[in-house]
């Protein structure tokens, strides 16, 4: 893993082409979730997944909620896209866990 720092961005921060994250956040959600955030952006890999959720839990950034397969496992991925400094938009992951039975029917019924 490489964790770059950019204009405006957080030195706790990791930061690649297409994905973003705070890596405090990324060790609590692997500790609370048993999920971590690099298995998490392989969700966003699956052709079959999810993404018209839009989650209500922020007032300053418009975060969705992804479900998708990574490794064989249904996940739940909230996340937002930010567009940093250098003008690349990516996927900064905020939270991701286990599906549960209510998303894993609305991932087979597409």
């Amino acid at each position: 893993m490489v964790i770059m720092c950019a204009v405006g961005m957080n030195v706790d921060d990791y930061q690649d082409d297409r994905f973003e994250w705070h890596l405090a956040k990324a060790a609590s959600n692997l500790r609370e979730h048993k999920v971590s955030f690099e298995v998490a952006r392989l969700a966003f890999d699956d052709p079959l997944a999810l993404d018209d959720m839009l989650v209500e839990d922020s007032d300053d950034e418009d975060r969705s909620k992804w479900v998708g397969l990574a490794n064989g496992r249904l996940l739940v991925v909230i996340y937002t896209d930010r567009t940093g400094d250098d003008g690349v938009t990516r996927i900064r992951v905020i939270s991701a866990w286990k599906a549960n039975k209510h998303d894993q029917a609305q991932y087979i019924r597409g």
